[in-house]
């Protein structure tokens, strides 16, 4: 893919999970969105919405684990080094 993934932290309590990182890629944000979008649907994950604003691509998922329901959302910004957040709570 020719990309370089640095986390950049995140945190979890309870029912969710917050992770930051920064991507570096020759891939435009579309393409770099459908790579990570693949993966997400591959693990079972359904996109429920998606929104792109100029600089800030958003998407929102849901998916089962754990026999729980659950909302995802995974925002990429800016161009190269791309800003990503993947974020999960549970939906109720």
């Amino acid at each position: 893919m020719g990309s370089t993934v640095l986390p950049e932290g995140g945190g979890n309590s309870n029912d969710r999970v917050t992770q930051y990182a920064r991507i570096t890629s020759t891939l435009d944000r579309k393409a770099l969105l459908e790579h990570y979008a693949a993966q997400l649907r591959a693990a079972g994950w359904k996109l429920a919405n998606q929104t792109d604003t100029g600089q800030v691509t958003t998407t929102v998922w849901s998916f089962t684990q754990d026999g729980n329901e659950k909302i995802g959302l995974l925002i990429l910004t800016g161009s190269s080094p791309y800003r990503a957040t993947l974020m999960t709570q549970a939906a109720r």
